[in-house]
């Protein structure tokens, strides 16, 4: 098995910063936007 970050990661790119952060990612919000509980209005 072998393990890889930075430039060398291929899967999942920048899912860590928002994993993380207080915000979701910005298609994840597009995607709820507008649909009924439990997608939209958080």
């Amino acid at each position: 098995m072998k393990t890889l970050s930075g430039d060398n990661l291929d899967v999942c790119k920048g899912m860590s910063q928002h994993i993380f952060s207080k915000d979701m990612a910005p298609d994840t919000a597009e995607f709820i936007k507008g649909k009924k509980y439990p997608y939209g209005n958080w």
